[in-house]
């Protein structure tokens, strides 16, 4: 049987989640969330090999270009005139598959939608070109539906696995936050302060099974949390970061468990090795340097029914207050 619409998909345990979506292998609709910054690595959702009948869209209130793209073969199949398809040629063959995509103009506010006929026959990339696109941030409403995965992989697309080696590593990064968040907010009475400053703003109140909870950072939106610590190290490590954080792993954190995060510099000793990192002031309105790619942020499973401000497109299943 099917997956229904917003039926949320789980990592394993001694897994944690590493991309936007995790990849069911039965059939399934899905809609996640992608937080754009223009300062920031450009976001991608990898597609699977093995995918049935797959249709994915990307709608967002901004413009932003978009590729979709062979990643191991450094091929773009959609997306700009050297593509396999484009503006000129909208559907067409690329080793073996059937690919369609229709999509906005120029300038216009990112709706794309691509459709593959068959199965997926190599990974592909939907990248989300946000250092070419709108000068805000913005989210993207990313949503797929197909048939099935098969073969289906031993390890679901989007889960990795959270072993001592991970563990040690992200640990150490989320100890060099907290040092530095201490340091700026004043030690233990500033963690309200902190709060505040760092994360309410990307907090929403978010609704399962029809309860509303208190303000809550979801993984989409962590990563505009996350970069307000000027560590390029750190931010290669936001996903295992955000597994350390959300401590009952509900994919969302809440205002006690970044407040368990923060305190970790009374515990934790800097390391010799440890590199002075910039201040928060240098580290405002730099553009950061561009890193691997890598896959974000989304909501899956979860109706947000808080403030969002314009960030958010006019679709989807968020409700605004305004402020």
């Amino acid at each position: 049987p099917g997956r229904a619409a917003g039926a949320e998909v789980s990592c394993p345990s001694g897994y944690y989640q590493k991309e936007s979506f995790v990849w069911a292998c039965s059939a399934t609709k899905e809609t996640a969330h992608v937080w754009l910054d223009p300062k920031w690595t450009s976001p991608t959702v990898t597609i699977p090999e093995g995918v049935e009948g797959l249709e994915i869209s990307a709608v967002a209130s901004v413009h932003i270009p978009s590729l979709l793209i062979d990643a191991q073969a450094r091929t773009i199949v959609e997306g700009d005139e050297g593509g396999v398809i484009n503006d000129q040629k909208p559907s067409g063959t690329y080793k073996g598959m059937g690919l369609s995509c229709s999509a906005n103009g120029l300038q216009e506010p990112l709706d794309k939608v691509c459709k593959v006929k068959g199965r997926t026959t190599r990974p592909l990339v939907l990248k989300l070109d946000t250092l070419y696109g709108s000068t805000q941030d913005a989210v993207a409403q990313i949503s797929v539906s197909y048939a099935g995965i098969s073969p289906c992989p031993q390890v679901l697309q989007g889960c990795a696995p959270f072993d001592k080696a991970t563990a040690d590593e992200a640990e150490e990064q989320v100890a060099a936050w907290s040092r530095w968040a201490w340091a700026r907010f004043g030690g233990a009475g500033g963690v309200a302060k902190a709060w505040e400053t760092l994360a309410d703003k990307f907090a929403f109140r978010l609704a399962t099974a029809g309860q509303a909870s208190d303000r809550e950072v979801p993984l989409f939106a962590w990563r505009a949390v996350w970069r307000e610590w000027p560590s390029e190290r750190g931010q290669g490590h936001q996903y295992e970061a955000f597994h350390v954080f959300d401590t009952n792993h509900d994919q969302r954190i809440s205002r006690e468990e970044f407040a368990i995060a923060y305190a970790t510099a009374q515990h934790a000793a800097a390391p010799p090795h440890e590199e002075a990192e910039p201040s928060a002031l240098q580290g405002e309105g730099r553009r950061r340097e561009e890193l691997e790619p890598d896959q974000v942020e989304h909501s899956q499973g979860i109706e947000v029914v808080g403030e969002v401000d314009a960030l958010v497109p006019d679709v989807g299943p968020y409700v605004s207050e305004g402020r």
